[in-house]
C-alpha cells in the first residue's frame, strides 16, 4: 500500500466543492430559498406571495407604529444582515478588502491565497459594526493593528479598532459614521433637590437618540472628556458634544 503525501498539491479545491463548503458554513443562504421554493410547490404562488407580502407589510407597520421595539429588536438584525451580505464582509469584496490592506497570506506549499474569514457581524447601532474575524494560519492580532487606518479608509469608515477575540480570532469595531455631530441642550436646572432622582440621573444622550441615565447612589463614576476630542464612547454629554 502506497501512502500518499499530504499537503503537496499546488491545486486548490474545485469551485463546486468550495461552493458546498460555503453553503455548509452559511446554511441560511440555502434554507431561505429552499423554503420559498417548497412553499411555491406546496401551496402555490398566490398563498406564498400573500404570506410574504403580509410579512413585509407587518414589518413596515412595526417600523412605523412602534419605533422603540423595532429599533431594539428588528433593526439590529436587519442592519447586520444587510451589512454582512451586501457590504464588504463577504465574497470577492472581502478578498479585495483584505488583499488591499495586506492581510492575506499565501500557503507555503500549495500557493493558495488565504483570506481571513468573517464569522459574524453585529450592528446594534446604526454607527457601529462589530465584526468577528477568523485569522489565517501564521497571523496574529498585530497584523490588523498595524493597518487600522488603511482598513478605515478602504471601508470608508470614521475609524476602526481591533481587539483580541477567542484564540485564532479578532474582533473589529467599525465606526461607520460620527453619531455625535451636534450639541444637545442641557436640561433645565430643577428648582428643588426633591425633583432630582439620584437613582436615574439624565447625563446626556446615547447614539440611538435616547436619554443616557445613570444611578449616582451606591456606585462610583469617573467620566472625562474634552471639547472636539474624538472618542469611541457611545454617548454625548448634555450641553456639549464630545467629538
Amino acid at each position: 500500500m502506497v501512502e500518499l503525501p499530504s499537503g503537496t498539491s499546488r491545486r486548490s479545491a474545485g469551485w463546486e466543492f468550495r461552493t458546498v463548503r460555503w453553503l455548509v458554513r452559511h446554511p441560511g443562504a440555502m434554507v431561505a430559498p429552499s423554503g420559498v421554493g417548497a412553499a411555491l410547490v406546496e401551496f402555490g404562488p398566490h398563498l406564498t406571495g400573500g404570506v410574504v407580502g403580509s410579512l413585509a407589510v407587518g414589518t413596515a407597520a412595526w417600523y412605523r407604529g412602534h419605533p422603540d421595539t423595532f429599533d431594539a429588536w428588528a433593526a439590529p438584525v436587519l442592519r447586520a444582515w444587510r451589512r454582512r451580505w451586501t457590504g464588504a464582509y463577504t465574497g470577492r469584496r472581502l478578498t479585495n478588502l483584505m488583499g488591499s490592506c495586506g492581510l492575506t497570506k499565501t500557503h507555503h506549499k500549495t500557493g493558495e491565497v488565504l483570506v481571513p474569514r468573517v464569522l459574524w457581524v453585529r450592528s446594534w447601532s446604526p454607527s457601529i459594526d462589530t465584526v468577528r474575524v477568523r485569522l489565517v494560519p501564521g497571523q496574529a492580532l498585530r497584523a490588523f493593528s498595524a493597518v487600522l487606518p488603511e482598513l478605515a479608509a478602504t471601508l470608508k469608515a470614521e475609524r476602526v479598532a481591533v481587539e483580541q477575540g477567542k484564540p485564532g480570532e479578532v474582533v473589529l469595531i467599525v465606526q461607520q459614521d460620527e453619531p455625535f455631530n451636534r450639541v444637545i441642550p442641557a436640561p433645565e436646572m430643577p428648582e428643588s433637590s426633591d425633583a432630582v432622582n439620584l437613582r436615574s440621573l439624565c447625563l446626556g444622550e446615547t447614539e440611538l437618540g435616547g436619554e443616557w441615565r445613570e444611578p449616582l447612589i451606591g456606585t462610583h463614576h469617573l467620566t472625562a472628556g474634552a471639547g472636539r476630542a474624538r472618542t469611541p464612547w457611545s454617548w454625548r454629554s448634555c450641553g456639549r458634544s464630545l467629538r
